[in-house]
């Protein structure tokens, strides 16, 4: 059994345990997923990794 393949519209949930996230700055959280973005994927965060 396979996944079916991402396409344009299909979203992308940011979710990261304990503190792995937490290393990166939120300038590169935000290049990340504004990259996701312009491929035209809907982008969203979980609550435990809020950008501020």
């Amino acid at each position: 059994m396979y996944a079916s393949k991402l396409k344009k519209g299909d979203e992308i949930r940011i979710v990261s345990p304990a503190t792995s996230m937490s290393i990166l700055s939120n300038e590169a959280k935000m290049q990340a997923k504004t990259a996701l973005e312009r491929l035209g994927y809907r982008v969203t965060i979980s609550l435990n990794m809020q950008m501020k």
